[in-house]
């Protein structure tokens, strides 16, 4: 029985990237709404069943579209691949709690936002909107983080140097908006120790990218990625 679910987790998380690709790729930057039909984002077509099948559909259809035949990004399996394990690893550390629905809301919000600021550098208000409002109210009114005065004015200055960073334009609004989300998300004690490990992800993305030769000066980078690879590693590491 436990195996089964465990293969349905996975199956759910597979299904959940899938729809974020879709959503981050062709609704969000179009400004249209969550719902509706998927398209082939070359040729516009809407797509049969046999071609939301996540990871399979990739491998089938040899990464290209059936009518078109434009080539699909690598990242369609990847982030299908990657939010399938995600989704097992919350229900293997969590299992059937108030907590798995935190988690699974988490997963798909980073997800999103990571994919956004990767291809488009923004982080849309909402999407933010959308997965904050169910997440702060599920973590201040029914899953609760252990709270300390400690970590909480820790967290404070954190943010307020978070705010001098942004105003600065070392750092996008919508990466503060971000953080403030997961301040109350994770609480207090995994806040700085994910904001440290956020921070060391990027440094040594950009000391790996400039010893190659692949990084100029001054050239923006997407922070939210490292924010969600961090958030996610001491969010499970927690569970552990």
């Amino acid at each position: 029985m436990s195996l089964v679910i465990s293969c349905y987790a996975a199956i759910c998380g597979g299904l959940m990237g899938s729809y974020l690709l879709h959503v981050a790729a062709t609704r969000v930057p179009l400004r249209l709404s969550f719902w509706g039909r998927s398209r082939c984002e070359g040729c516009r077509r809407v797509l049969g069943p046999s071609e939301l099948i996540p990871i399979v559909s990739y491998v089938i259809q040899s990464g290209k579209c059936k009518h078109c035949r434009m080539p699909l990004s690598i990242s369609y399996p990847l982030i299908e691949i990657a939010s399938a394990g995600l989704y097992l690893l919350a229900w293997l550390l969590i299992g059937l709690r108030l907590e798995l629905v935190v988690s699974i809301l988490l997963i798909a919000m980073l997800l999103l936002v990571s994919m956004t600021d990767y291809s488009r550098m923004m982080i849309p208000n909402m999407v933010l909107l959308f997965f904050a409002i169910p997440l702060v109210f599920l973590r201040l009114c029914v899953v609760p983080v252990p709270f300390s005065w400690l970590s909480a004015i820790s967290t404070a200055m954190m943010l307020l140097i978070l705010v001098a960073a942004c105003l600065n334009g070392s750092m996008g609004g919508g990466d503060l908006k971000l953080f403030v989300v997961l301040a109350i998300v994770l609480g207090p004690k995994l806040f700085l120790p994910m904001v440290a490990c956020a921070a060391c992800l990027a440094l040594l993305f950009v000391g790996a990218k400039t010893v190659v030769g692949k990084f100029a000066p001054n050239t923006a980078i997407p922070f939210a990625p490292f924010i969600s690879a961090a958030a996610l590693l001491v969010y499970f590491a927690a569970k552990i």
